[in-house]
């Protein structure tokens, strides 16, 4: 199944459920903006995929953080 058209977000995206959704989403041509309370964490996240033989050029990462009010 090509699904380049659409995006997923996936919340905790350095959660061990949450790398197995991007993982599965990436194999089937989602494109993937994952969330993280800190941006610091995006390299390991994206090694732990790498080495898992995926692509990681429709991923993405963005910072959420829901005890901070800011935006």
């Amino acid at each position: 199944m090509e699904n380049n058209q659409h995006r997923v977000l996936v919340t905790g995206a350095s959660g061990y459920i949450a790398s197995h959704c991007i993982s599965e989403l990436l194999k089937v041509g989602y494109k993937v903006k994952g969330s993280l309370r800190d941006l610091k964490r995006e390299s390991q996240v994206r090694n732990a995929l790498i080495n898992s033989d995926l692509n990681d050029y429709n991923l993405e990462f963005c910072k959420l953080d829901l005890l901070i009010d800011e935006g």
